[in-house]
């Protein structure tokens, strides 16, 4: 049986969350869903939160005003899965405290997004 895969971007708290776990206990052992974090420690809080809950995932660091972020995520899960199955874009864009305010470009995202199998990403 080949494991289904899903990543959701924007995952630390809300809908994002929410959603992110409903894949997980929906999917089971049936696969692997990833979520996403721009710090570390939201990441970990994240983990041990939905760990006690009984909820399996796994997390990335992903974060829109980094421009290489997007390739870096498409290319880990190519790397590791060949692509995935489902792609949920929650995640917003905050600039870094004292940075310009650039922006990602939308040529990036959508090349981490075609890479990802999304061929018509929904902005939430």
């Amino acid at each position: 049986m080949t494991l289904k895969i899903g990543i959701v971007l924007g995952a630390t708290r809300g809908i994002g969350r929410a959603l992110g776990e409903a894949l997980a206990r929906r999917w089971g052992d049936a696969g692997i869903v990833y979520l996403t974090a721009r710090r570390q420690s939201d990441a970990e809080a994240m983990l041990a939160e939905l760990g006690t809950r009984g909820v399996c995932v796994q997390s990335l660091l992903f974060d829109l005003a980094d421009n290489q972020a997007p390739s870096r995520v498409a290319e880990l899960l190519r790397e590791r899965h060949g692509g995935v199955d489902v792609v949920v874009q929650n995640a917003a864009y905050m600039p870094r405290v004292g940075e310009s305010i650039a922006r990602p470009s939308r040529a990036s995202v959508e090349a981490m997004l075609s890479v990802l199998g999304a061929r018509r990403p929904l902005a939430i």
